[in-house]
């Protein structure tokens, strides 16, 4: 099949098909951390993680990581093809397979992109998707793999095995599994992909990884610890994301269309959701589980809204029927407006069009009980008085700081105009929202939401000084002298 005769066959439920993406957006620091340190977007940091997730180096190229993961042993694979519309607008052809040995599960994706020029950062169209379905590797722009495996690579064996047909079972969980993530380049010369330090994933330049893929996954990094190893809450902090299938655009080829491809997006959905159980039971447990690292359980995470988001989604997550669409309606119970009459009006209408698309499916996965709220999640908006309390952050990295949505296409897609010239969503947002002590405005005279980029001096705290006093206003934003 080739890439010319599929031209033209996109159409799906994806309702950012058409999406245009300003390559000159700013502030350019998609995909890392709001922290910016220099260690955890290093390649030095990058080839630490995987010195410390594959000891052994038994996973340098794509088909060794298949290989550890027992691809070939595996006795059903999932296949899903898509073009995700929200996240980086590949076209993408996903794997997921169920580790022979009983200890967890695996995925990878082989991404396409067909770039009009070299480097174009706008590149999200429906090739991408004609691509994938031909992979056509032509324009294979690499692959990612994550596994959910044990913490110690050295398991063979876990009993009872890793069971996502039943998430009501008991969630034992020892031993310690983990989300371990992977980049691979295309194959070279030699026919090999080959594990890589750093990608480029928005047509924005080189990032590090794990950074750059596990931004979106809930991750604390931290930088390293003083002996060189990694934190433990940085290996733990990351989990798997829900496979958004209303974001998703399929094609019309039969095979390829939505209804064809939502039976193995769900199997794909019910890994995650098993492991959102079995991971959130860690930090469930009395006395809490001590993993053999000794870091007690510094790492757990509260997998409770991540639970309630998934199984909303579907009718029954457990049930393995394909006659099950995903629903991008459901609101949970901390949105609803029927819950207590002091939330603000249309808070559902809030949540349907802005927190879900674009804030809880990464925010629900973080949190840990190194948080300073203890036990919870941190910042994950699982309620509207949770959203609140983060008022003024939420000002400062939305509409001040332009730190949020924290991929280029969200935050494109976030800030898009509609017919009268107008950006609806992020003027929603400020309707909820109350103005900075500052003075700082996310409106305009017309009550209309400013997009980040006006230069912002900002000063800092009050100090007193001994005189004479020099000022420094290098924390002012999108400015270059003062």
């Amino acid at each position: 099949m080739s890439l010319i005769t599929a031209c033209g066959g996109g159409g799906g439920s994806g309702s950012a098909a058409s999406a245009v993406v300003d390559g000159s957006t700013e502030p350019d620091d998609f995909l890392r951390f709001v922290n910016l340190s220099l260690d955890i977007n290093s390649t030095e940091y990058a080839q630490k993680y995987y010195d410390t997730v594959d000891p052994d180096s038994k996973r340098t190229t794509l088909a060794a990581w298949k290989a550890a993961n027992g691809f070939e042993q595996a006795a059903e694979i999932i296949q899903a093809t898509f073009r995700d519309t929200k996240d980086l607008g590949y076209g993408r052809d996903m794997y997921a397979w169920l580790n022979p040995n009983g200890c967890g599960f695996a995925i990878y994706v082989d991404n396409y992109v067909v770039q009009l020029e070299p480097g174009d950062a706008t590149t999200y169209g429906v090739l991408n998707l004609d691509a994938a379905i031909a992979q056509d590797r032509r324009y294979l722009v690499g692959s990612n793999a994550i596994e959910y495996s044990p913490l110690d690579n050295n398991v063979t064996t876990c009993t009872p095995a890793f069971d996502p047909t039943d998430p009501n079972a008991p969630a034992d969980p020892s031993p310690y599994k983990i989300a371990k993530f992977y980049t691979f380049s295309p194959a070279n010369s030699a026919s090999a992909q080959t594990r890589r330090l750093q990608a480029d994933l928005d047509g924005r330049g080189l990032k590090a990884v794990p950074v750059a893929c596990v931004i979106c996954h809930g991750a604390s990094m931290y930088p390293l610890q003083r002996d060189g190893t990694f934190d433990p809450v940085s290996l733990k902090s990351s989990h798997l994301n829900i496979l958004e299938q209303n974001t998703f655009e399929f094609h019309r080829s039969p095979g390829f269309r939505e209804a064809d491809q939502q039976g193995n997006i769900k199997a794909i959905n019910r890994l995650i959701y098993r492991s959102y159980i079995e991971t959130g039971a860690r930090a469930d447990e009395v006395p809490p589980v001590a993993p053999a690292d000794g870091d007690l359980d510094r790492g757990n995470w509260n997998s409770d809204f991540s639970e309630e988001i998934l199984s909303g989604a579907y009718s029954n997550i457990s049930d393995d029927s394909a006659v099950d669409p995903y629903s991008a309606d459901f609101v949970p119970a901390g949105w609803r407006e029927s819950v207590t009459p002091a939330r603000s009006k249309d808070v559902e209408d809030l949540y349907r069009r802005v927190i879900g698309p674009y804030c809880v499916n990464c925010h629900a996965t973080r949190g840990n009980k190194s948080s300073a709220n203890t036990g919870a999640n941190a910042v994950n908006f699982s309620t509207y008085e949770d959203f609140k309390k983060y008022n003024d952050l939420i000002v400062d990295y939305v509409f001040r700081r332009g730190s949020m949505p924290r991929s280029l296409l969200s935050y494109s897609l976030f800030w898009a105009k509609d017919g009268s010239g107008t950006a609806p969503l992020p003027k929603l947002l400020a309707g909820y929202l109350d103005p900075l002590a500052d003075g700082f405005s996310m409106l305009d005279a017309d009550g209309n939401a400013v997009k980040p980029g006006r230069a912002l001096a900002i000063a800092g705290g009050n100090r007193i000084a001994p005189s004479p006093l020099r000022l420094n206003a290098q924390a002012s934003l999108f400015s270059s002298r003062y």
